[in-house]
Formats: structure tokens, C-alpha cells, sequence
């Protein structure tokens, strides 16, 4: 069966005459049978991109939004199918949150954090990478220079990290999760965060979400 990135493919060549036709109908109806829930909502914001990508003119790009949103409306189901948890600091609870998403993830952990000087954290990834999950992290650059950073341990161990470069802060805590969850708050990846700090984070498991800040992960490794 395709995959989701050659069913986007398909959709995308279906747009080169701005007509979907009987028979690209047909296919296509019959490759997205094979999909999850999940996968068919990351296909049609995949859509929704494409469209907007092809519309230059801001109403009809508004009005692309307008019918996308109507269309998430309409298949909209119990809020039971999302789920969200909160974990709080001091204490293991964020710490262990953390380590579980990183623990369970099979096929993408994207990363993006002020710093990284918690061991317990960093042996979780560096047991994933060696599980072959491919993991990226964006980090800032002056903060992978303190004392306890394990950014260079990571680094050296072949994981690929992006550092920003920049005369600001890359001050984002963020993570996503197989893209079907991303992880958030104000919890820095150190031990401090966990032993003395009042801190959060918050566990998201919503496609759109997740999708956003996917975008945002993407524009920053390119723009770094």
C-alpha cells in the first residue's frame, strides 16, 4: 500500500490541472483506506498547504481557511480522542513524563530547548538513538557551552543537533513525538528544573497542535 508521503504526492500531481477527475477519485479513495485516523487529518492539512501554496490572492486564501476549519468542525469527534496531561516541578514528575515520551517513540523525536544538563534525560535519548529513532535537536548555543551541557556527549554520539548561532536566545522548550505528540512548557532539561524550580510542562496529543509546532521546528532547522 502507499504511504502518506506518496498519497501527498499524488494529491499534489493531482493539482497541476486544478481538476480532480473521476479516476484520481477513484484511486485515491482506494489508498486511504489503509489509513489511520490520525494519518488521514495530517493528510488534510497537507491538503489545506497545498491549496494556500497554489492561491495568491488573500480572499481565496481565506477562503481556503474558512472551509478547512469548517471541515475539522464537521469531523470533530468526542474529546476523548485528544488527550492532555500536565506535570509539575520540583520533583520527578516532569523529568519522568519526558523520559517515558523519549522511551516510547519509534519513529521521530524533535527537539527544540534552551539547554540539556539533566544525565537522566540525555541517557534516554542516546538509548533511542541506538534504538536507530531518528532525533534531531535545536539548542542555543551559548547554553551549550556551560558546565554539565550534554549537548557535545549527544553530538559526538552522532545525534544531530542544530545550534542557533545567533546574538539572541533560542529559548523554546519544546518536543514532538512520532508527530502525534508534542511536549511544551516552561521546564528547562536540567537537574535544577527538577530538583529546586517551580516549573511545568504540558503533554499534547492534538494533530493540529502537533502540526504547528512541527512548522515552526522545521522553519528554525532551516533558518540555523
Amino acid at each position: 500500500m502507499p504511504t502518506l508521503e506518496q498519497i501527498i504526492q499524488d494529491f499534489r500531481i493531482s493539482l497541476e490541472d486544478h481538476v480532480l477527475s473521476r479516476s484520481e477519485r477513484r484511486e485515491l479513495k482506494s489508498d486511504l483506506s489503509a489509513l489511520s485516523t490520525h494519518e488521514k487529518q495530517v493528510l488534510l492539512s497537507e491538503i489545506r498547504n497545498l491549496a494556500l501554496e497554489n492561491t495568491h490572492d488573500p480572499q481565496s486564501q481565506n477562503l481556503i481557511q474558512w472551509f478547512y476549519e469548517a471541515v475539522k468542525v464537521l469531523q470533530q469527534k468526542e474529546q476523548a480522542n485528544t488527550s492532555t496531561a500536565a506535570y509539575f516541578s520540583p520533583g520527578n514528575t516532569c523529568r519522568d513524563a519526558i523520559r517515558e515520551e523519549i522511551r516510547n517513540a519509534s519513529s521521530l523525536i524533535h527537539i527544540c530547548v534552551f539547554t540539556i544538563s539533566d544525565d537522566h534525560i540525555t541517557d534516554e535519548l542516546l538509548l533511542a538513538h541506538r534504538r536507530k529513532v531518528p532525533i534531531k535537536i535545536i539548542t542555543d548555543d551559548d547554553k551549550s557551552l556551560d558546565l554539565g551541557s550534554d549537548i557535545d556527549r549527544m553530538e559526538k554520539e552522532g545525534i544531530l543537533i542544530q545550534k542557533d548561532n545567533s546574538p539572541v536566545h533560542m529559548h523554546h522548550k519544546f518536543a514532538i513525538f512520532d508527530q502525534k505528540k508534542v511536549l511544551t512548557g516552561s521546564y528547562n532539561w536540567t537537574r535544577s528544573a527538577a530538583e529546586h524550580n517551580y516549573e511545568n510542562i504540558v503533554l499534547l496529543e492534538d494533530i493540529h497542535t502537533v502540526r504547528s509546532f512541527q512548522k515552526e521546528f522545521e522553519r528554525l532547522w532551516r533558518e540555523f
